[in-house]
């Protein structure tokens, strides 16, 4: 959608089933074979799209258990805990198999047994998990109380908000606030949300804060007036023709003088500035000029002049961004480090604090590297293209010999069989949590590891293979610190039925689209054309497949089709086109919920109802399906009867059952019940008493809005639970789990 292709991959109308041969090994089997038996060579591995890494990384844990090395001391590091599951259940399995692997003489039958019995205890999870538990075995060397707790997302956006309220609060009590909001808003950046955005940033990356931020203020930018006037001077000293484009330029630049000289804020300062800083070095007309009878070196020389103003006006404006820059850095990286300190003595941590403590832990203290590197002799990282860098420090500190000198991980190396890193750099995506391809390279290259790779696929059709190496070898281009080479797949798929094909969509232009609203057109117009695909591939019974039907194939429902979009932008155009066709589906985007128009309304009343000055949301609200009023109800309320917009006020007996009437005492019932009550009871009670579920039986899309309703109030009971409080801090973390991207 938008400006991307809109790419499915289904079967024909009427595909014959193909039937594999016998399977035969993988192209890349030798390389399985390495990953599952040469447990004393550290070992980096490529594994590309459904290449059943899972399956080789399991082979090598079970042959390390086979060997002697028990299932404790075998750390298995993944991106996410459904993958950290998984791997557990696949090793309990293949540690259960009798037929996995060579048959197992009677030390290893006994080590096997042992390891599925402390399996459960094993160091297999996410970093955080593994993180969390260096810090556990170590509290008091890492300065931490023996029994710290960390907190959840919604448990640290809480803590975060309630900080960062009071550090605004303070900050702007100061003397220094009024020159720095003057500062902040000039250019747009503005107090919020451009403090916070930063405050945010740094929370992120603290680790990096001491090192990068400077703690000192600096002096105060000089508007250098002088500078400026004489400049103004120059330009306003030429004999301008009265009827040239320059003449108008130059008034501008006298009265830009007069209001340098003058007793101004720094607001109107900069404001001069910016309009100063537009001044470009063309303009004029040579014939004109000439005809005036001005000499020819003027015009140039004027242009000059007017390019020179603009350069110092940007100049000096440049210089208060760089004070408004470092004033941020360094009032922010004090409240960033001191909320450190404080998380750290109250034993309160956040997922990042636990990455950055721990690798401190190994880096600081000799004698816990020691104890970390007896105790995990093997690391495996999966995902390793996504990985932090902290966490390729954690694990080759712990994996190199803890005598081994050196400040930075490029400078130690693991000892044989300690490491094996797993990844994908054509799958990289996770760039907000610090992943870097060029770290990524500098591994494969600077760590003793053999390198190997898996590029058989298992999981999809030849023909999705063929167009992905087709594709994605002219898009990916091999070069020195930024892209390794595209390695092809080799499609491998063992289930025995391929149906499905790639079709593009949307090739040909829309040459016809230009100007003013062609973006919302094209949108509309794409949307349509993935809808009637849809409509045809429902219709034709499109074949896909499905193990409970005969032969492995089955007609396509429409569980079946995914529609991925770029931004959330084209959805809207997509949910209309689809409505309009009669074809059932979801949004999955779990960001979208607190954007869809019921949830929008009840968050909209709780914010009516908890200030009553807010008009604009009052008439908002009543306006929507929530109080159901029209326009003509509120013209008349307002107009006819001269009311105001308060729940406040009681209605006079004539106007009890006037729709308006009705909703503000709706709104000043929830308005009494907000001192005693909490988000998720007033979102209830609001649901319960508006019959919003009832309502959307009306709507074909109805267990959608009651799966989103008891999304947003079990999202609110959550965040009461983990110390939220106040209905007006509610809302504003509601605002920012609308958006994009944050759920």
């Amino acid at each position: 959608m938008g400006e991307q292709l809109a790419l499915f991959a289904m079967s024909v109308a009427t595909p014959t089933p193909l039937i594999d041969p016998a399977p035969s090994p993988p192209p890349d089997q030798q390389f399985r074979d390495i990953v599952a038996n040469q447990l004393h060579t550290n070992l980096f591995i490529g594994a590309g799209a459904g290449s059943g890494k899972t399956t080789a990384l399991v082979a090598r844990v079970v042959n390390l258990v086979r060997s002697g090395v028990p299932i404790g001391e075998i750390a298995a590091i993944t991106f996410t805990e459904k993958a950290a599951a998984e791997l557990r259940h696949r090793i309990r399995e293949a540690l259960a198999d009798p037929q996995a692997g060579p048959q197992a003489d009677e030390p290893a039958a006994t080590m096997m047994a042992a390891a599925r019995k402390d399996l459960d205890h094993a160091p297999i999870g996410t970093l955080h998990a593994f993180a969390n538990r260096v810090l556990a075995d170590f509290p008091i060397e890492a300065s931490l109380p023996p029994r710290f707790e960390v907190l959840d997302e919604v448990s640290s956006a809480n803590a975060f908000n309630e900080r960062y309220d009071d550090f605004l609060e303070d900050l702007l009590d100061s003397p220094q606030a009024v020159r720095l909001v003057e500062l902040c808003d000039h250019d747009g950046f503005k107090v919020d949300p451009g403090i916070r955005r930063m405050a945010e940033d740094f929370q992120a990356n603290w680790d990096l804060v001491a090192a990068r931020v400077s703690p000192d203020l600096p002096s105060e930018a000089l508007p250098r007036v002088e500078e400026l006037v004489a400049l103004c001077d120059a330009i306003t000293a030429f004999d301008v023709p009265p009827n040239d484009t320059m003449a108008e330029k130059a008034a501008r630049v006298a009265l830009a003088r007069t209001r340098l000289t003058g007793q101004q804020t720094l607001s109107e300062l900069l404001h001069e500035l910016n309009e100063l800083a537009k001044l470009r070095g063309s303009g004029g007309n040579k014939a004109t000029w000439k005809k005036y009878g001005a000499d020819e070196d003027a015009l140039p020389a004027m242009r000059a002049s007017m390019a020179d103003l603009g350069t110092a006006a940007v100049a000096r404006i440049a210089a208060f961004n760089e004070e408004r820059r470092y004033i941020l850095g360094a009032v922010l990286r004090r409240f960033t480090l001191d909320s450190v300190a404080e998380r750290q003595a109250q034993g309160k941590l956040e997922f990042h604090d636990l990455l950055v403590l721990a690798r401190r832990l190994a880096f600081e203290n000799h004698g816990v590297r020691r104890a970390l590197h007896d105790r995990y002799t093997r690391l495996l990282l999966d995902e390793f293209q996504d990985t932090d860098p902290i966490q390729l420090d954690l694990a080759v500190r712990i994996a190199a010999d803890p005598e081994q000198p050196g400040s930075q991980w490029n400078e130690l190396q693991p000892l044989p069989g300690r490491l094996c890193l797993v990844g994908d750099p054509k799958q990289s995506i996770y760039r907000f949590r610090r992943a870097d391809i060029s770290q990524f390279l500098d591994a494969a290259s600077t760590l003793d590891a053999e390198s190997v790779t898996l590029s058989a696929n298992f999981r999809s059709t030849p023909a999705v293979i063929d167009w992905v190496n087709q594709t994605m070898s002219a898009l990916i281009i091999g070069e020195d610190h930024v892209q390794p080479q595209y390695v092809p797949l080799a499609a491998c798929r063992t289930r025995g039925i391929h149906p499905g094909s790639v079709t593009v969509l949307g090739a040909e232009a829309h040459d016809d689209l230009y100007g003013a609203g062609a973006a919302d057109e094209l949108r509309t117009r794409e949307a349509g054309d993935v809808a009637d695909v849809i409509v045809q591939a429902l219709s034709e019974g499109w074949l896909v497949g499905r193990e409970s039907e005969p032969g492995g194939l089955g007609p396509c429902r429409p569980g079946d089709i995914t529609v991925l979009l770029p931004a959330r932008t084209s959805l809207n155009a997509l949910e209309v086109a689809l409505a309009e066709r009669g074809i059932a589906h979801r949004a999955e985007n779990s960001s979208l919920v607190y954007a869809a128009p019921e949830i929008r309304s009840l968050l909209l009343a709780l914010r009516a109802a908890d200030d009553p000055t807010d008009e604009l949301a009052i008439v908002s609200v009543l306006r929507s399906t929530l109080f159901g009023c029209s326009d003509r109800d509120l013209y008349d309320w307002h107009a006819t009867h001269g009311r105001r917009w308060t729940w406040r006020d009681e209605a006079p007996q004539h106007l009890n059952e006037h729709p308006v009437a009705a909703g503000l005492a709706a709104l000043g019932e929830v308005a009494a019940m907000i001192p005693w009550s909490t988000p998720s009871q007033l979102l209830t009670h609001l649901a319960s008493r508006r019959a919003v579920l009832e309502l959307a039986l009306a709507d074909e899309h109805s267990r959608d809005i009651w799966r989103r309703v008891r999304f947003v109030i079990d999202q609110a009971r959550a965040w009461s639970e983990a110390g939220g409080h106040g209905v007006r801090h509610y809302l504003a973390w509601t605002r920012l789990q609308g958006e994009d991207g944050r759920f």
